[in-house]
């Protein structure tokens, strides 16, 4: 019998050159480059949204903690500051419910059904009170989605359902400096 790498080599040969033979005749589509920006801008509803939200009076004050961002396929409004949560507690602090009002009077009309709503909790692993009750839930997703399912109950009263937007909860589990609260707004469609 011959030797079988050569006719191993011989194959890998014939199969590299019918490629590159192919890869000539191939034609490839142009792309247009005004698809290829839309594509890469991601929503153009959240895109027209974004300024909107912006400009409302609870994001112009300014408040210590509160921030909104425009990401390629969200916006991102977050709450993070020391108070925002008591140590090892899932209810936003008193201070905080006037704000979470604000949101939910001024953010939530601007949205139809066709938004997706996450509302994204947060455990803090720095904190000794909050490792413990991260180990009485058994884990600091679990813990950290009480957070948001707190806050989801908190303002599922304060909306309109006829013409809300999807509203989801989860929890990002434990993290450095994690009193911190997240709505993340996405488009559907």
């Amino acid at each position: 019998m011959k030797n079988p790498a050569i006719y191993q080599g011989l194959f890998l040969i014939f199969v590299a050159l019918f490629a590159a033979e192919r890869q000539k005749n191939r034609s490839i589509p142009e792309a247009n480059a005004e698809t290829v920006i839309v594509q890469n801008e991601g929503s153009p509803t959240l895109f027209a949204l974004y300024p909107k939200l912006k400009a409302l009076s609870v994001f112009q004050s300014q408040i210590e903690g509160l921030a909104i961002a425009q990401k390629p396929h969200e916006i991102v409004i977050s709450l993070q500051e020391d108070d925002l949560y008591t140590e090892g507690e899932v209810a936003v602090n008193e201070n905080w419910r006037a704000i979470l009002d604000q949101l939910t009077t001024s953010v939530f009309p601007e949205l139809t059904p066709h938004y997706q709503v996450e509302i994204v909790g947060f455990a803090n692993s720095l904190s000794e009170k909050e490792r413990i009750s991260v180990a009485m839930t058994k884990s600091p997703w679990v813990f950290s989605a009480k957070r948001a399912e707190w806050v989801l109950q908190y303002i599922d009263g304060r909306i309109s359902r006829a013409s809300s937007p999807k509203l989801t909860i989860s929890g990002a589990g434990a993290v450095p400096n994690g009193k911190r609260l997240e709505i993340r707004i996405r488009d559907l469609e």
